[in-house]
């Protein structure tokens, strides 16, 4: 169990402090979740378990997220802001300001490495899991998430070939396909025997598939 630092009343503070410390109680909330989503699962986690790892009363875990469906997408979101989306997103902009070819590659990295996060493959076991078990919130989970999270990929590539430094593509599909394939990459590995593993490196990963997306399967003409 962890305990809330700034757990309590702090008499005197500033609407602006004050403001920092519901901030930083939030995080911790949610690192608090993240610890139990990933070890139980999202059957398995219950919001008594949650404020108990946390360091807070329930009540005041309620008064951050109403429930536990509200918990999880509050962690979905923070690790939307925080990895694969955003480190897509900058990289597809970049290619506009310089060369194209390396921001492909930035992006392919980034979808490498992404995949390869233990968080990551935890949180997209649990959307499995969803998906089988309660189809109804993996409904709600999509639309005010993952949705979002294509969308921004999908504007991110429409930029780019506005921009003539993408090639015309379909841009929808391609968001969604460069999500399917950040997620299979971590999910998939435990299957492939440990040489293949070991020398199917993320940096060798990356560089493979920068050069895919750069240029293509077939052969340039001469």
């Amino acid at each position: 169990m962890s305990t809330d630092p700034s757990y309590g009343s702090r008499p005197g503070q500033t609407a602006g402090a004050a403001g920092d410390w519901r901030a930083a109680r939030r995080q911790h909330i949610l690192d608090a979740a993240r610890t139990i989503f990933l070890r139980d699962g999202y059957r398995g986690t219950t919001m008594e378990r949650v404020a108990e790892e946390a360091g807070v009363s329930k009540q005041t875990l309620y008064n951050n997220f109403g429930d536990k469906e509200e918990l999880f997408e509050g962690l979905l979101e923070r690790r939307r802001e925080a990895d694969l989306v955003g480190a897509l997103a900058r990289a597809l902009d970049a290619a506009a300001d310089f060369n194209p070819e390396q921001a492909v590659r930035l992006a392919a990295e980034a979808l490498v490495r992404s995949g390869l996060d233990p968080d990551f493959i935890g949180i997209h076991r649990i959307i499995i899991e969803l998906a089988a078990e309660q189809p109804d919130v993996m409904m709600r989970v999509r639309e005010r998430t993952f949705l979002k999270n294509v969308a921004a990929v999908q504007a991110a590539l429409e930029r780019g070939m506005a921009a003539g430094r993408i090639g015309p593509i379909d841009a929808e599909a391609v968001a969604y396909i460069i999500f399917g394939v950040s997620a299979s990459i971590g999910l998939f590995r435990p299957s492939v025997h440990d040489e293949v593993s070991e020398r199917l490196t993320p940096e060798r990963m990356a560089s493979a598939l920068g050069g895919l997306l750069a240029h293509g399967l077939l052969a340039q003409p001469v």
